[in-house]
């Protein structure tokens, strides 16, 4: 299940804003940390607790065991679990954030 995306203004200017990107390589670092890179070449380190913290989708990585079985699957990062998340918003956040963050 993808994150749904809520841009600031509206769909067509937030998809010129944050070109599509695909998640191509991925390492479980301390805690909930994750570094990635993405097909635009661009590498980052990020905490996904907050993008993980609240749904069913997600109890089960709060196990650090599981979480840190993520990997990359069709262009973004997966889990055993099923859980997934939008490479988008794991590229471009703060600037782009899942629905109904404020």
């Amino acid at each position: 299940m993808l994150a749904v995306l809520e841009p600031a203004v509206t769909a067509h200017s937030a998809w010129r804003a944050f070109p599509l990107v695909r998640v191509t390589a991925v390492r479980p670092l301390e805690g909930y940390r994750l570094w990635l890179r993405f097909s635009d070449g661009h590498a980052r380190e990020l905490d996904l607790w907050p993008f993980i913290a609240n749904g069913p989708i997600f109890a089960p990585i709060h196990d650090l065991a599981i979480f840190r079985q993520v990997r990359v699957e069709g262009g973004t990062i997966t889990w055993p679990t099923g859980a997934d998340l939008d490479p988008l918003v794991l590229r471009y956040y703060p600037a782009l954030k899942p629905a109904g963050w404020t």
